[in-house]
């Protein structure tokens, strides 16, 4: 009879330790946040409940849905989809493509930056540039930077699947 009635006691005391964790003030801010413009800021502490492990934050090895899911709100990209699944500006603020559909052509804007980071001189952040962007398809693209999303550029752009196996080679 004792071992029945003990059975709820575990879950009693997870269901009380999930409360007491989760228990902030409503409104009250987590962090210091700075104004980046267009309803965006800077800081604060980022939390997103996902069922999987976050497996990379790197984009060119991102393969799975949960590091997916997190990655799309911490970088950037130059088009996304709206909820209605239009296309719409992301880094680049237009685009164009060729009558033939070969050739896209994207204008960046001109207020996109990196964040500050050691890596950048005196640790500010700078503009994003075309470069920037030809760096990361063509990182995505090269086999040494464990890439797992080339296959969706390899046959289908110009150069994408010579680079690949170029840089297959260059790793033996």
């Amino acid at each position: 009879m004792l071992q029945g009635s003990a059975r709820p006691l575990p879950l009693l005391v997870a269901v009380l330790l999930l409360g007491v964790i989760g228990c902030t003030k409503p409104g009250e801010p987590e962090g210091t946040l700075r104004a980046a413009g267009g309803g965006v800021f800077y800081g604060g502490i980022y939390r997103q409940n996902e069922t999987g492990e976050i497996r990379t934050l790197d984009p060119a090895q991102i393969n799975d849905i949960t590091s997916s899911h997190v990655s799309i709100n911490i970088y950037d990209q130059l088009v996304h989809f709206d909820a209605d699944l239009n296309m719409v500006p992301g880094l680049a603020r237009r685009w164009s493509v060729s009558d033939d559909g070969l050739t896209y052509t994207y204008t960046l804007r001109s207020d996109a930056v990196f964040h500050d980071d050691p890596c950048f001189p005196g640790g500010k952040g700078r503009a994003v540039t075309a470069r920037d962007v030809l760096y990361s398809f063509t990182r995505i693209c090269d086999v040494r930077a464990g890439t797992r999303s080339d296959a969706y550029f390899r046959d289908k752009v110009v150069g994408a699947s010579e680079y690949y196996r170029a840089t297959q080679e260059a790793s033996r």
